[in-house]
């Protein structure tokens, strides 16, 4: 062990060189042993850490290496990352990683371990629906591969998820949290006249659970431009409480939701309104709502089944040979269509009539000879009919 006090004026000359021989292998050294009395200024190279210290003050203090100097200018691992100008990620637990900004490249395949239920940002293309990362933020990630995902569940994207609402009345730019599977269990009417928009091939079936009809409304001004419906048909379709569905499909292009399959479910009894039953010209037909023992409607596809059997009317005014019914659900008849009725006139033996399309909205039954009788409650008429509409 070097002594940095000698030689000295009284050391034999004999020591001096061993002395100094001693001083030159501690300094070349490092001084891997401590010297006795050093001097400010000496430079050590600590080796249990390996780092290096300089004496001052009559202790050894540790030395930061600039990085000029090829250190880090820096005595911890988050001072070091910062001054090499690294992401924080340089110093994350590896089990507990964060990433705050920059891009990811690659297609995912090293990510076996993923767990997609911290996805909470972005979308993983092929995915339907938009799929999430905390701090990570999924858009950015171009290439992720969704088949390496191993375990957690994407947010709104789930298969299937589905959402129950007991609203009624008219509902407009309805929101279903991205269900697949809407159950409308609505205790009375519920006309829906738009939808939270999807993204482009995103599908939702509605289906009525309930007590009440579930309307859905054609291109309804009332929602926003890209929320509205499109029905195979121009006008509202219905579908029967507790049994009709539909099911619908976003189109991206024309940003509208489209019905592409539509099941009412059952008959739906068309509202008894007196407006509905007139007669052609200046012939009056008076319907009583106890007279109309059945006027019921089922629509499948475009594609209109009418059922109706009218007892008890009143036929007045300038008389005429044809009595005329709206056609129910506001649809329009596409085409000309002839179906035997029946029909009692004025009370007399039954006749045989023609039910057609009189004009694109009514259905006119129409006497093969002559004109409908003045009647008091005497007359009646009954029958069936399918037709295109639109």
């Amino acid at each position: 062990m070097a002594d940095w006090n000698l030689p000295d004026e009284e050391s034999p000359y004999a020591a001096v060189p061993g002395l100094l021989k001693d001083l030159s292998v501690n300094a070349a050294a490092l001084f891997a042993t401590d010297p006795t009395n050093p001097v400010d200024g000496m430079i050590k190279l600590f080796r249990s850490t390996v780092k290096f210290q300089e004496r001052g003050s009559s202790t050894w203090n540790d030395l930061l290496l600039s990085l000029e100097g090829g250190g880090t200018g820096a005595a911890t691992a988050e001072n070091a990352r910062s001054n090499l100008g690294l992401g924080s990620i340089a110093t994350q637990d590896s089990t507990n990683v964060t990433i705050s900004g920059g891009t990811i490249a690659g297609d995912g395949s090293l990510l076996t371990g993923l767990n997609a239920s911290n996805l909470t940002s972005g979308t993983i293309p092929d995915a339907r629906f938009p799929s999430p990362l905390p701090a990570l933020n999924g858009s950015n990630l171009t290439a992720l591969n969704a088949s390496n995902l191993s375990s957690g569940t994407v947010p709104q994207g789930r298969r299937w998820s589905e959402a129950t609402t007991t609203s009624t009345g008219n509902q407009d730019n309805f929101t279903f949290s991205d269900a697949d599977l809407l159950r409308c269990n609505n205790a009375s009417l519920l006309t829906l006249r738009g939808l939270a928009a999807g993204v482009a091939g995103q599908r939702l079936v509605i289906v009525s659970v309930g007590a009440g009809q579930v309307d859905l409304a054609h291109q309804d001004t009332n929602s926003t431009n890209v929320n509205r419906i499109m029905n195979g048909v121009v006008g509202t379709i219905s579908l029967a409480p507790g049994r009709g569905r539909a099911l619908l499909e976003y189109d991206g292009t024309t940003q509208r939701w489209r019905v592409i399959h539509h099941e009412q479910g059952a008959y739906i009894a068309q509202p008894f309104n007196a407006g509905d039953f007139t007669g052609s010209g200046s012939m009056t037909w008076t319907v009583d709502s106890g007279d109309v023992d059945a006027f019921i409607y089922y629509l499948r596809g475009n594609q209109l089944s009418v059922d109706f059997r009218i007892s008890n009317t009143s036929v007045g005014g300038t008389l005429s040979n044809l009595l005329q019914i709206k056609v129910p659900g506001g649809f329009t008849l596409l085409s000309h269509v002839d179906a035997i009725v029946y029909a009692i006139d004025a009370g007399a033996t039954p006749v045989a009539a023609l039910c057609f399309e009189a004009s694109t909205t009514l259905i006119a039954i129409g006497k093969f000879t002559g004109n409908w009788s003045t009647a008091t409650n005497t007359t009646k008429v009954a029958g069936q009919l399918t037709a295109g509409v639109v």
